[in-house]
């Protein structure tokens, strides 16, 4: 049972935020953008996958087809995993994160959908079982520069039925307090920053965010893989 064809199929799909489309490499984002990975295997099981690239999926198209691949093709379809760790050794050299990576996860992906499907059984046996039924969900938010278009799509949310809800937003305390005045004290509210602060800038902001009841500060250092100033930033508040 070996791995017959991988093929990768990007999708444009409009969305609308809510407000004025935000500009991403000097155009506004009108559409979500993403590739799926398709798997065929000589067993006659055809297993999806998602490459996560967005605006970058041309460049994670062409990794995928030019040299994932070509190094999976014909290869067993069982026992995967070994072959998945086996791309990020022999890959390691294109980087631990960006298109190579975006290609070889939505390939895992879709092996793991084969081993399900072939298998008769949900993915979450496969994984060790389900650990619950239900999961709750949060509305996740565009950054918008208007205070007010946030808001109102706060206040869209809600009207929704959400019972948690994250912004996004680097430049302070404003929107996060504007955010918790209309949601309101009782519902969760996070915030992403998107790794844009040093320690002493997010240091700065703590005792506001405290104040606030923030369920979390997500991302609020830079480089994102900064540990020690996460680590410094962690122990200087009760804010997760």
């Amino acid at each position: 049972m070996t791995i017959q064809a991988v093929t990768a199929i990007a999708l444009r799909l409009p969305y609308d935020i809510g407000g004025p489309k935000p500009e991403f490499a000097g155009r506004p984002r009108t559409h979500m953008e993403m590739l799926l990975v398709k798997v065929e295997t000589s067993s006659g099981v055809v297993g999806w996958g998602e490459a996560f690239p967005l605006i970058v999926w041309p460049l994670v198209k062409c990794a995928l087809e030019t040299i994932v691949a070509p190094l999976v093709i014909g290869k067993p379809e069982d026992g995967f995993q070994s072959l998945i760790e086996d791309l990020r050794r022999k890959l390691h050299l294109f980087g631990r994160g960006g298109p190579v990576t975006f290609a070889v996860s939505g390939l895992d992906i879709a092996l793991w959908d084969v081993a399900g499907k072939k298998a008769g059984r949900p993915l979450s046996e496969l994984l060790g079982g389900a650990k619950r039924s239900s999961l709750p969900a949060y509305a996740s938010l565009m950054k918008y520069a208007d205070p007010e278009v946030m808001a109102s799509n706060c206040r869209r949310a809600l009207g929704m039925g959400y019972k948690a809800i994250k912004i996004h937003d680097h430049r302070g305390v404003e929107q996060t307090a504007l955010a918790r005045q209309t949601i309101g004290n009782a519902l969760d509210l996070m915030l992403d920053v998107n790794c844009s602060w040093s320690r002493e800038q997010a240091l700065g902001y703590l005792p506001r965010f405290e104040e606030l009841k923030l369920k979390w500060l997500e991302e609020p250092v830079w480089p994102p893989e900064n540990v020690k100033d996460l680590r410094a930033v962690r122990s200087k508040t009760t804010t997760r």
